[in-house]
């Protein structure tokens, strides 16, 4: 497997580990356990899972834009600097 094959891989699997422990943080068994509170009709659990899709949809975006850089023949960043610069979470009422 080439660099580039290999962070994309790595960055696939650290960014669901971060899915399911931002749901576990809030009682949920993981990330596809939060997504299906988005029609609940608790609103507390509705609102987390509406920010939690959003927060997902932006860090998928900004993940897709990395890999097309890189594609693009741009540097391979450093994982764990990736992952930091990815956006954080905001929970309703934070």
């Amino acid at each position: 497997m080439d660099d580039i094959a290999t962070f994309k891989e790595n960055i696939n699997v650290k960014t669901n580990h971060l899915f399911d422990y931002a749901a576990n943080s809030k009682g949920y068994c993981g990330s596809q356990s939060i997504v299906g509170y988005t029609s609940s009709t608790n609103a507390q659990w509705k609102a987390e899972a509406d920010a939690f899709v959003a927060w997902r949809d932006q860090v998928w975006e900004h993940v897709y834009i990395e890999y097309m850089n890189i594609d693009a023949g741009g540097d391979i960043p450093d994982e764990d600097t990736f992952m930091a610069s990815l956006p954080k979470i905001v929970w309703p009422g934070a």
